[in-house]
């Protein structure tokens, strides 16, 4: 099992950590949240990835295809820093839950070309994440966010 925080809306954590903790960018719509040209952080929806279920394996990440996915998947393949990882189990943006800090793992990190079809939908890059650290600060933060009314 993989350790992970209070569920959260995305309307909520942008409440509760929003410019701190490291967060840079809003939880908006999209998985790969950056400000500027930096990664913020990344929410996985389970629809697109598979979630890996103990942080002593890799998660998978395919990227799909498009402009803006391939501006989306360079930044990722030239981060170097750790970033949060949240999971959004239901596809819902109504409840998603931070499961630590992850690293790329660029010697893992492949361009398909051609594209390759992962879960229906066509993927122009794969790389996985290694487990870097869960951030109890964060943790605590968003913990702490209990008595929020849910936007």
């Amino acid at each position: 099992h993989i350790r992970h925080s209070a569920g959260r809306p995305r309307l909520a954590l942008d409440d509760l950590i929003y410019k701190k903790h490291g967060i840079t960018a809003h939880f908006g719509q999209t998985a790969f949240a950056t400000s500027g040209n930096r990664l913020s952080h990344i929410v996985l929806t389970r629809n697109w990835n598979e979630f890996c279920t103990t942080t002593d394996d890799n998660q998978l990440i395919y990227v799909g295809t498009g402009a803006g996915r391939q501006r989306q998947a360079k930044l990722l393949s030239e981060t170097r820093h750790s970033f949060p990882l949240f999971y959004d189990p239901k596809n819902a943006k109504t409840c998603i839950f931070y499961v630590g800090h992850w690293k790329v793992v660029t010697s893992r990190t492949r361009w398909l070309d051609p594209p390759e079809v992962y879960m229906k939908s066509q993927r122009q890059m794969y790389t996985e994440l290694a487990f870097e650290r869960f951030d109890e600060e964060l943790h605590q933060a968003i913990l702490n966010g209990e008595n929020l009314e849910t936007k």
